[in-house]
């Protein structure tokens, strides 16, 4: 086994200093402020007074918390948390560690639930080490933890598939018909198809060898699997979890905050004490906003510390607020076709569609202003390939049509 370096246990989250911009899954700017860290919080504070569920009541927003505006977030649970939803990642991130997490400056893996971990020379077998961490409720992260929160996030499928077949006896359940993006990336797991399919109750690449030692087997080389399991969907949840219902009426968390108060605009956060993270926030405050627009006007009038900026409001902000505190973030989009489809089963077809589309146009026509990709990393990223789609993906109309005629 080749032995993998433990970074030191440093923590880059919203709580690693008072004062901190975070750049999330978003297409507009992120802008933050300063806000005061006063002691406790005031006992008799009113949650919701009588207003529309998921909208803030600014009036019960403390002044002694780091106040974050969220748009849209419809779970608290990691697992169904969406890549493309800035609230969603950003409570999964503040309130569950996955094993690894990612190094803001490097972009590599760095400890989180696993304080080290090793791999044999054909990078298929990983060894992770999981160190003295323990859930909100005290109880101690055990590999059988992880491996279950693996495979909760691999049977997870995307609620506009769960509708599509919630009339259709005669198909597979939609978690094994339709399986979201987050679950597809495990697919190097050894073990994973079958477990999707229902063919077997576990993935057989997951295997909880000690009670502080879980092991990964891929089918085929794969070196950033840690950088791929930092995500904030692969948080480690307690094993007896269950699925999202279950589980989001009694939220056990394992990262640097646990849920101290929870209404429907505002849930509240204190700092975990069963979580090695040094945060120098005690507590943070997530406000739901219905829209972008609203979570800024709030920021603008002082009451929150941070905020998305819609992307009609940026020079506005830059000009009010400076741009030393607005950061971009950069995410990408994509169209892709349903492979468990059986009208989409011919490879001959799929190709025809690829040679069909002009990407170019496409991009310009549907989502003007963005950058079109040649491969699923953008530049800029580790592990980018200049015209990774090459030649199957130029534009060809009369290669299409012959593609079409041999399907």
């Amino acid at each position: 086994m080749i032995p993998v370096p433990a970074r030191p246990r440093q923590w880059h989250r919203l709580a690693t200093v008072a004062c901190v911009v975070l750049v999330v899954a978003s297409f507009a700017v992120t802008l933050s402020s300063c806000t005061s860290t006063e002691e406790g919080l005031a006992p008799n504070e009113a949650m919701s007074r009588g207003v529309t569920p998921g909208s803030a009541d600014l009036s019960s927003v403390s002044a002694n918390a780091f106040r974050v505006g969220v748009v849209s977030r419809a779970t608290l649970d990691p697992a169904a948390a969406l890549p493309t939803n800035q609230a969603e990642m950003l409570t999964a991130d503040l309130l569950f560690d996955s094993l690894t997490a990612t190094d803001p400056k490097t972009g590599a893996a760095r400890p989180a639930v696993a304080f080290a971990w090793t791999v044999n020379e054909a990078q298929t077998t990983w060894r992770f080490a999981l160190g003295d961490t323990k859930f909100s409720d005290g109880r101690p992260i055990t590999s059988a933890d992880v491996k279950a929160s693996i495979e909760r996030v691999a049977l997870q499928s995307l609620n506009v598939c769960k509708k599509s077949t919630a009339t259709d006896t005669t198909s597979q359940p939609a978690s094994r018909q339709c399986l979201s993006l987050a679950s597809q990336r495990l697919e190097v797991i050894d073990g994973y198809r079958e477990f999707t399919a229902g063919v077997t109750t576990e993935i057989r690449g997951l295997q909880a060898v000690e009670d502080k030692l879980i092991q990964i087997e891929t089918r085929e080389p794969y070196s950033p699997l840690p950088e791929l399991l930092a995500s904030p969907i692969f948080g480690i949840v307690p094993k007896d979890a269950g699925d999202t219902g279950e589980f989001d009426r009694k939220i056990v968390t394992s990262g640097p905050y646990r849920i101290a108060q929870r209404g429907d605009a505002i849930v509240r956060l204190q700092k975990s004490e069963n979580n090695p993270s040094p945060t120098a926030v005690d507590r943070v405050e997530l406000v739901h906003f219905f829209t972008l627009d609203g979570s800024y006007q709030a920021f603008a009038e002082g009451k929150l510390d941070w905020s998305q900026v819609p992307k009609a409001k940026v020079d506005e902000a830059t000009s009010r607020f400076g741009d030393v505190g607005i950061r971009p973030f950069v995410a990408e989009q994509f169209f892709g076709l349903n492979l468990a489809d059986p009208n989409l089963g011919n490879e001959k077809l799929r190709q025809a569609m690829l040679k069909a589309l002009d990407r170019k146009t496409l991009v310009e026509k549907a989502l003007p202003g963005r950058h079109m990709l040649d491969g699923a990393v953008p530049p800029g990223v580790p592990g980018v390939v200049e015209d990774a789609c090459g030649q199957v993906c130029v534009a060809d109309p009369a290669a299409a049509k012959a593609l079409v005629a041999e399907a």
